[in-house]
């Protein structure tokens, strides 16, 4: 199936195909995608954030949520392997299973728009963060974003009138997962965290991070040990805000979803435990 969205204002055609948009074709039309809808998620609306707002309250968090992998268009995890893909949180939370029209329209939209065009998804963003940045103010928080809730785009490399989304607001906090290794190779903007993610295919990469002080998520089934790879673990779970957490360690995560029945190795199952720490 091949869908071709254009634009009122503009008079580019773009053709994706995906089997998700074909099923919510009716749907997305012109004016729902370039609608004034926000792209973040703010503390209240996200189990993620919710957590970390109650954890700290001098951080006001929000996150972006989107199609994950390659399932709206071209490939935003350039490199999931099997058992991230298929253990992804997309269907978890409140879109458990897929079942929440409403939440995957929503991420649908978001990623089709960075897809299609990168200056509206980016007027977008900088709109919400704006306003939420003032939202946080109010509230005598820090406003902390984690800008890859379920992809993981390099948003470093991605710029909007000649400045990343972080040179547009130093003041803010900006954090994520990624398992593509070699952003930690390059300079990290000073705003921005990142936390490498294991998989069942990048152990290498894993033991290399640690060793540069950097730290690494790994989703245990049930239990977090006391430590993994000869490095301490923390309780992952007890908040999402992860440039709080001491370097180098493992951010140990608790199954989740289709995660707990992973048997490609994404998933470690059946560890001694001694409890992780609590941070």
């Amino acid at each position: 199936m091949r869908w071709t969205q254009t634009r009122k204002v503009s008079e580019k055609k773009i053709t994706l195909k995906s089997k998700l948009i074909d099923k919510y074709k009716d749907q997305l039309t012109p004016s729902f995608l370039y609608s004034d809808k926000p792209l973040l998620t703010p503390p209240l609306q996200s189990h993620k954030t919710k957590e970390s707002l109650n954890h700290n309250r001098l951080f006001y968090p929000a996150i972006l949520y989107m199609i994950n992998a390659d399932l709206a268009g071209p490939n935003i995890c350039p490199a999931h392997s099997k058992g991230c893909k298929a253990s992804c949180l997309q269907e978890s939370g409140r879109n458990q299973k897929g079942a929440n029209p409403a939440i995957m329209l929503a991420r649908l939209r978001r990623t089709i728009l960075f897809h299609i065009d990168k200056n509206y998804f980016f007027e977008l963003l900088i709109r919400d963060i704006r306003k939420l940045h003032a939202d946080a103010q109010f509230f005598k928080s820090s406003l902390a974003i984690r800008l890859n809730g379920t992809s993981d785009i390099d948003y470093s490399s991605t710029q909007h009138k000649q400045k990343s989304i972080f040179e547009w607001f130093p003041d803010v906090t900006f954090y994520d997962y990624t398992k593509v290794a070699n952003r930690f190779t390059k300079e990290i903007p000073n705003n921005y965290h990142l936390t490498f993610s294991a998989s069942e295919n990048n152990l290498r990469y894993c033991y290399k991070i640690l060793d540069k002080g950097h730290n690494v998520a790994v989703v245990f089934n049930k239990t977090l040990p006391s430590d993994w790879l000869g490095y301490p673990v923390i309780d992952g779970d007890r908040h999402d805000l992860r440039f709080l957490d001491p370097k180098p360690c493992i951010v140990g995560l608790r199954a989740k979803a289709k995660a707990k029945s992973d048997l490609t190795g994404f998933t470690i199952q059946n560890v001694n435990t001694k409890g992780a720490m609590q941070c």
